[in-house]
This record gives C-alpha cells, sequence and structure tokens, in this order.
C-alpha cells in the first residue's frame, strides 16, 4: 500500500475518532447502567440487587471494564472510551479483511462509511458487549480465508465469550464454506473452527451462564417460565425496516449498489468467494432476527460494520460507472455523476456530524429513550435537593416494567452519593410512614403504579400528612423529615 493509502487510512481513523469523541459521557441506558453496577458490584465484592448481572452474557467485557478503574470517579467515561479503542480495532479489522477478499478501494471506503454511519457512531459507545463481537468475529473470517483455522477457531471462540450475536459470525463463516470451492478439504477445516470455537467458549455457557435457558424463550417464545418476550415481540421485518434510520437513505441505496456490485464482480470471477463473507454474516444476522419472536432494539449493533462493508463495495461500483461514462466522452453526464456523489457525500458527513446523542436515541427506541431521560431527570432533582448527610428512600420505577423490579440503574449511576432505603414501588401509605419513622428519611423518590399506586400512597400522603409531592415524569419526591420528626415530639 501507498504512503498516499496510509494518509487516507490515518485520516479517516481520525474522523471515526472525532467523531465519536463528543459523545463520550453520553446518556447511560438500561443495559450500560446494568454493566457500570454490576462490575462495581463484583470488585467490591458486593450483593445487590445488580451483581447477577454479570452472570447475564459472556464474561469478557465486564472484566475488561474492571481494568479502567471502576471505583472510582469517572469509570462510565472511562468505559466508553475503552469501548471507543476497540472500535478503533474494528475498522482497522475492517479495512485489512475487506482490502484482502474485494480490494483497497473497497477497503477505504467501507472504513469511510462505518466512521460517518449515523448507527454506527451511536452505538459504538454502549457499554454492552457488541463490539469485541465484530473485532473477533472479523478477525476469526479473516484467518480461516488465509487458511488457518486454529487461530479462527480461537478468535471466534473469544467472539462467542464476548456475547451471543457472535453466532451470526459463526453462520456467515459457515455459508461463506457452503459457496466456496475445495469444499471437502475446507470442511476439514471448518470443523477444526467449530472444535477450537466450541473448547474456547462453552464452559460459559453451560457452566456459568443464568441465562441461556431465557434467553432461548426470549427468541422462541416456548418457555413455560414467565419472561418478558411479550414487551419486545415485533414484526419479522422491524430489522430491515429501520435501516433507513440505521444508514440513512443515502446509505441504503449504497448497499443497494453494493450488493449489485458485488454480484457483478463474483458473476465475472474478477472477486472469489471470500469477497462475499460480509452478505453472508448479513444474511444468518437479519435471517435470525426476523425469526426471533422478541428483538431488542440494540441487536444489530455487530452487523453495522460489514454494512459499511456493502456501502464501500457500492461506492466503488458507482465509481466504476464514473470511469466508464468517462470513457464515452459525454462531459455534461460525467460531471452531473461527479456533483452527485460529491454533495451526497458531504450531506451524509455533515447530517451525522449535527445529529444530538438523545434525539437519535429517541428515533432508535422513543420508549427507551422516555424512560432513560426520566430516570436521569429524577436523579439529577434528588441531587439537587438532597444532601450527603440525608437518608433518601427510593421504590423501582413502575415505567420499566422488570419482571424482578429493582431500583432503576440509570437512577442509582447519576444519583450522588447519599444513605438510601429501597422499598417496593406498591408500598402503600402505612408502611411508608412506619419505614420513614424508623429510619429516620428524609427524603423520598417513589414511582408507583399509575391510578391503584398512586391513591394507596401518593393521595393519603398529601391528604392526611399534609406532604406536597415535587412531580415529575417518573415519579414524585416528598421531603420527609417531619414525619419522624413529628413521631418523635408526640
Amino acid at each position: 500500500m501507498t504512503r498516499s493509502r496510509w494518509i487516507v487510512l490515518s485520516l479517516l481513523t481520525v474522523l471515526y475518532i472525532a467523531l465519536r469523541l463528543p459523545w463520550i459521557g453520553h446518556l447511560i441506558t438500561w443495559d450500560e447502567a446494568m454493566n457500570l453496577l454490576t462490575v462495581r458490584s463484583l470488585v467490591s465484592h458486593g450483593q445487590d440487587y445488580y451483581s447477577s448481572w454479570f452472570w447475564r452474557h459472556p464474561p469478557l467485557v465486564p472484566v475488561l471494564m474492571m481494568l479502567v478503574k471502576p471505583l472510582q470517579v469517572g469509570f462510565a467515561e472511562r468505559s466508553e472510551l475503552l469501548m471507543l479503542g476497540i472500535g478503533v480495532l474494528n475498522l482497522l479489522a475492517l479495512f485489512v479483511v475487506t482490502r484482502q477478499t474485494v480490494g483497497l478501494l473497497p477497503a477505504l471506503w467501507a472504513a469511510f462509511f462505518y466512521a460517518v454511519m449515523p448507527a454506527a457512531r451511536f452505538y459504538d459507545l454502549w457499554l454492552k458487549p457488541d463490539s469485541p463481537v465484530v473485532l473477533f468475529g472479523i478477525l476469526s473470517i479473516l484467518f480461516y480465508v488465509r487458511g488457518r483455522p486454529l487461530i479462527s477457531g480461537v478468535l471466534m471462540g473469544l467472539a462467542f465469550l464476548s456475547k451471543e450475536m457472535a453466532v451470526f459470525y459463526a453462520g456467515g463463516l459457515f455459508l461463506l464454506w457452503m459457496i466456496g470451492g475445495e469444499r471437502r478439504e475446507k470442511g476439514r477445516e471448518l470443523l477444526l473452527v467449530a472444535v477450537v470455537t466450541v473448547a474456547v467458549s462453552a464452559w460459559w455457557y453451560f457452566g456459568f451462564s443464568t441465562t441461556l435457558q431465557y434467553f432461548t424463550a426470549f427468541v422462541t417464545d416456548s418457555s413455560t417460565q414467565e419472561t418478558d418476550v411479550w414487551q419486545w415481540a415485533r414484526p419479522w421485518h422491524y430489522f430491515l425496516s429501520r435501516l433507513p434510520v440505521d444508514l440513512g437513505w443515502t446509505g441504503v441505496l449504497l448497499c443497494l449498489a453494493g450488493m449489485i456490485t458485488l454480484w457483478i464482480l463474483y458473476r465475472k470471477r474478477q472477486v472469489e468467494a471470500s469477497a462475499l463473507w460480509a452478505v453472508k454474516v448479513l444474511i444468518v444476522g437479519y435471517l435470525l432476527m426476523s425469526l426471533s419472536r422478541g428483538k431488542g432494539t440494540w441487536w444489530n449493533i455487530c452487523l453495522f460494520p460489514l454494512l459499511a462493508v456493502v456501502q464501500g463495495i457500492g461506492a466503488y461500483g458507482l465509481i466504476l460507472a464514473l470511469r466508464r461514462l468517462r470513457e464515452t466522452g459525454n462531459q455534461v453526464l460525467t460531471a452531473g455523476f461527479q456533483a452527485a456523489l460529491v454533495t451526497a457525500a458531504a450531506v451524509f458527513v455533515l447530517n451525522v456530524y449535527h445529529t444530538d446523542y438523545d434525539a437519535y436515541l429517541r428515533l432508535q427506541d422513543e420508549p427507551l429513550w422516555w424512560g432513560t431521560t426520566a430516570s436521569r431527570e429524577t436523579a439529577q432533582v434528588c441531587n439537587q435537593l438532597v444532601n450527603k448527610e440525608d437518608r433518601l428512600l427510593i421504590t423501582p420505577m413502575y415505567y420499566w416494567e422488570d419482571p424482578k423490579p429493582k431500583p432503576c440503574p440509570i437512577f442509582v449511576c447519576y444519583l450522588n452519593e447519599v444513605g438510601v432505603l429501597v422499598r417496593p414501588n406498591d408500598i402503600n401509605v402505612t408502611n411508608f410512614v412506619d419505614a420513614v419513622r424508623q429510619y429516620k428519611i428524609d427524603w423520598a423518590m417513589v414511582s408507583p403504579l399509575p391510578g391503584v399506586g398512586e391513591k394507596a400512597l401518593i393521595e393519603p400522603l398529601m391528604r392526611d400528612y399534609g406532604l406536597q409531592p415535587i412531580l415529575l415524569r417518573g415519579g414524585c419526591i416528598f421531603k420527609t423529615d417531619r414525619l419522624y420528626q413529628d413521631a418523635s415530639t408526640e
């Protein structure tokens, strides 16, 4: 690769970082808050509402988060920088495998579109284990293509130790073998990859994971046990219909151009079967997600880099088309085509740069945005009112519909250090007052169920005890010290 190409790749890496750095310290969502709290709990040897979350997903990312000082201020921001670093490695791995399987120019374009993709910019900083899946999954495919099945298996095993979504990459690798030549010889290599993958990762799934049955039920809706799949039941085309939100319409059109270009190149034997690796992973990923009964908005995070590969091939195809236009001598048409490409690229970058984080979260998942911002707002108000020496009673937030209600992790992450007493959100006024008097509670943040819960708690507190609530979107705050002070003078 020439010096100029290295400079371009370096600039693309800088662009990738520059577009994400402003979002360090972003609004923390439920799963991110749970990951932060479970790592803190594990490091401090705590047993609380969040300690069991560590066993919910494979351990690689929580273990990495333990390295960035989880008990010190700024843990969330350091963890986001960790995710940013993994994202940079993803960009470089994406470039390397695309360069080897398709070509240099498509690889550079793929790196560009990954850097500026709206959804990738948004999710790359999320404190979830998807980014390492991308890194190890891509590298596993790279070493498989290079004929190194042992290393490929180790890397695929690490992908599975990051998150269950590694099955997308494993399935894509199988499809790649299906369409490749010399299937019998390659079959031995694929078997070795599978055996090593199982040896590296199976110990977690069958020895330590506490949610294997839950996730199976979540996907198939086949369990007789209580699950929350009903909250996440969405139509089969849910993820496909969200592509304009994830990529923008320009990105969708580039994906279509990439599919067409790849088909033409493969049909003309200008590329080998390995050039189809990204498409194969995408087919497996979107097929499995479409068949799943429950669908989390974030399930497709580990597929965004592969969509960038297809976009990069699409841009390469459009450049080839432009060269052919030049050969026809039609300067007007050629100039118009060039202007359209430049304008589309400029609009694409500007739209991504000016995107607001909270607004894009709302676009991705409005209920998640509402609950997340409501919990942050409630914690911020508590921080303004509650002093460090005060005692605060809190309840779970009713709007999360958690099968096992716990104090909202988002609220806990944003709450300043203060003594806390936890009570269920269906607490009645008698038990509430008894708790306040017994533990000398100065403030209370309650989030009862609308209707029956409010009648059982908020209305009696106002009517019988003269307490006035500070009403917020997700609950309300009471100044409660007078309850135990009045009782002590009786």
